[in-house]
């Protein structure tokens, strides 16, 4: 009778199960997505996160334990409890070779930025692979249309930066470089495409939003076609 009243009594405490199952990517639709929601805190995952984004070889694993990332393959770990924000996503290149992720140090309005996780044998480098994205989208205030400083008191804010798909393999890498969506950006919502060298962050090609709709559409995540009423206030 006490070990069947022991048993219950812990059946009861017992915590929340952690999120297991990543959603689909916010920025890139091939992604995985690794919070509930597009907030950071509400909904949020009561028994943590434990979530495992394998590569398309299946050879390699990218762990997501609480706000801390490894990398494991065959051989045992490659990285080891890396930090992660909590709005954050996981896009694998189709060669498995790299990774990048996609994270927020705020809201779903920024700042967002991207690192590239690339494997050589037993090694991974890390990068700020967006960066002469993010310097040149910054330089947009020179050719504001109504002129700078810019009228009303608005500001032009510093972007967002997302990985949205692979080219190539692990060659290339498109981003999208975004003015935060909010009325004190004076440009809110503005979009530009970059196609990146993925080994040095060289820009490629760059795109306007219709052309990139038009070559990346099967690419562009749910953030792109989100209603106002779904994004963060």
């Amino acid at each position: 009778m006490l070990l069947h009243a022991l048993v219950l009594l812990v059946a009861g405490t017992a915590g929340p199960p952690p999120m297991t199952a990543a959603r689909t990517g916010m920025w890139a639709a091939r992604a995985a997505y690794l919070w509930p929601g597009p907030t950071a805190i509400v909904p949020y995952p009561e028994g943590g996160r434990a979530i495992d984004v394998r590569s398309p070889d299946g050879r390699s694993v990218v762990e997501i334990r609480e706000n801390r990332l490894s990398l494991r393959d065959g051989g045992g770990l490659l990285l080891r409890n890396g930090a992660v924000a909590d709005l954050a996503e996981v896009l694998w290149a189709p060669d498995s070779h790299a990774f990048v992720v996609t994270e927020s140090d705020g809201g779903w309005m920024g700042g967002w930025d991207v690192t590239e996780f690339r494997i050589a044998g037993r090694s991974v480098k890390r990068s700020k692979i967006g960066r002469k994205a993010f310097r040149e989208f910054s330089q947009r205030k020179t050719t504001y249309l109504l002129g700078y400083p810019p009228p009303g008191g608005c500001t032009m804010e510093c972007p967002n930066i997302g990985a949205v798909g692979w080219v190539n393999g692990s060659q290339q890498l498109v981003v999208v470089a975004e003015a935060p969506n909010h009325s004190s950006c004076c440009d809110m919502g503005t979009v530009l495409g970059y196609l990146l060298d993925a080994s040095t962050g060289v820009i490629l090609r760059r795109y306007q939003p219709d052309a990139l709709g038009k070559e990346f559409a099967e690419h562009l995540g749910s953030r792109f076609v989100a209603t106002q009423e779904e994004r963060e206030p």
